[in-house]
């Protein structure tokens, strides 16, 4: 779509049929190496077409279970409360900085 061209377009760019292009759009089948390199060379985002993400919009973060408990943990805080832990881990992390120098 980003680019305006048809299916037919992209089938005659990636040397197929146009009907496979329509398999490709419903998911039912997926392009192959030398279909996708001939539409990449036409402009196309790879990167979007094989994870479903625009390459420069933010990654989701994945969060181990402990980095997820604080998370959950956090949310039951009060502002209060949270400011408190929050000048906690900054100092925390002032002393592990000074401890990597020496």
């Amino acid at each position: 779509m980003r680019l305006g061209l048809s299916q037919a377009e992209v089938a005659g760019i990636c040397g197929v049929r146009r009907e496979i292009v329509g398999r490709w759009e419903r998911g039912i089948n997926a392009p192959g190496g030398e279909a996708l390199a001939a539409f990449g060379m036409h402009g196309a985002d790879l990167h979007y077409i094989l994870t479903g993400r625009d390459k420069d919009a933010p990654q989701p973060v994945m969060l181990r279970p402990d980095e997820l408990e604080l998370v959950l943990l956090w949310r039951d805080l009060t502002e209060e409360q949270r400011k408190g832990i929050r000048a906690q881990v900054r100092a925390l992390a002032a002393l592990r900085k000074g401890r990597k120098k020496t």
